[in-house]
């Protein structure tokens, strides 16, 4: 949000001193066809450059839905497993990263991401009160 009102400021500053550019060049006496051609391409420039954001903004939103798309996924795969269990303190970390990783799409499921996953539960096990996690992931 900051870096498009930004973007935005910068179009505004850019826009105004093309406005006194363009005045202090009409007063020097170049041709209106000349000033209206560098008029036309500035904004062409401008137009190209706010379709190149636009498009990096599209690709990172999509990444991060994939991203809370997956997490998701991990969470109710993990939520399933607690619920199945019946004594939260009997699964083991692993089943929760498998059961996430199965959940992928097809041709999406990948032994990195499952190692990501794995490793978010166990982060997130090691911060339960009251209990200590080892860094392979095993209750002491």
């Amino acid at each position: 949000m900051q870096r498009g009102l930004v973007g935005i400021a910068g179009a505004a500053v850019v826009s105004g001193v093309g406005f006194f550019v363009l005045k202090r060049i009409t007063g020097l006496g170049l041709s209106l066809p000349d000033v209206v051609l560098a008029a036309t391409v500035a904004t062409l420039v401008l137009a190209a450059a706010g379709t190149g954001f636009a498009v990096l903004a599209l690709v990172h939103a999509r990444q991060a839905r994939q991203e809370i798309a997956r997490l998701a996924r991990s969470v109710d795969a993990a939520m399933q497993a607690v619920k199945t269990a019946g004594d939260s303190r009997s699964i083991s970390i692993g089943a929760p990263a498998a059961d996430a990783a199965l959940a992928e799409p097809a041709g999406h499921a990948a032994a990195a991401e499952a190692q990501a996953v794995q490793a978010k539960i166990i982060a997130l096990a090691a911060a339960l009160p009251g209990e200590k996690a080892a860094p392979n992931g095993r209750r002491h």
